[in-house]
């Protein structure tokens, strides 16, 4: 969204300071769903389509998640008369979070058995840290935006829609750098508590096993 006012005749050349904008981050961070529908045999299934099956092992859990982030920003702009367009920005709302937080456990474990509580403390822990990541890195990308605005507030372009597009592409850079460092870690961190030493390894750990 847009609006514009003309500048002053005697307008100078630079573009002038603007308020600074209104800055809006919504954290997705909902509590996770279990689900009991699917079999070993399934979760194995799809835990090989999605490469996290290890070979000679058995899935015993999988947790599915899914980080998305959208934008939606206001813009105001000043031009002057076959002059420059300077556009700033006005309101910025971010939404940053999971859109799925998923916990498949085996139907075969029944509710209780030593096979179900080993493998949804092993889960939990995945969910543990996926939505620890995802409280940390809103905060890092409130700041970072927060940092870039304050360091050029206000745009000077040539037309209206090139200035918004300029814009957009400079906080969809900040974004994206944003969740491939948040990406990054929760990978790290997932495969610590998946790694062989992990005290979270379900194998072995219950005696039908």
């Amino acid at each position: 969204m847009m609006g514009f006012a003309p500048l002053s005749a005697g307008a100078v050349p630079s573009c002038p300071t603007t308020p600074f904008p209104t800055i809006n981050i919504q954290v997705l961070d909902p509590q996770h769903t279990l689900s009991t529908s699917k079999s070993l045999r399934q979760i194995n299934s799809m835990a090989n389509l999605k490469g996290l099956h290890q070979k000679g092992k058995t899935t015993h859990g999988m947790t599915q998640s899914l980080v998305e982030a959208s934008m939606s920003a206001k813009f105001t702009g000043l031009k002057e008369p076959r002059g420059p367009v300077c556009i700033s920005l006005s309101d910025l709302k971010v939404q940053f979070g999971h859109r799925k937080l998923l916990v498949h456990l085996p139907r075969e474990y029944g509710r209780g058995s030593c096979q179900y509580n080993v493998v949804l403390r092993h889960e939990m822990a995945h969910v543990n840290v996926n939505r620890g990541a995802v409280r940390k890195y809103a905060a890092i990308l409130n700041s970072e935006l927060r940092l870039d605005i304050q360091r050029s507030r206000t745009l000077k372009t040539t037309t209206m829609m090139r200035g918004k597009q300029v814009f957009q592409k400079r906080l969809r850079a900040i974004i994206k750098a944003v969740m491939d460092r948040h990406t990054k870690e929760i990978n790290t961190l997932h495969a610590k508590i998946d790694a062989p030493d992990s005290p979270y390894l379900a194998d072995g750990k219950c005696a039908s096993w």
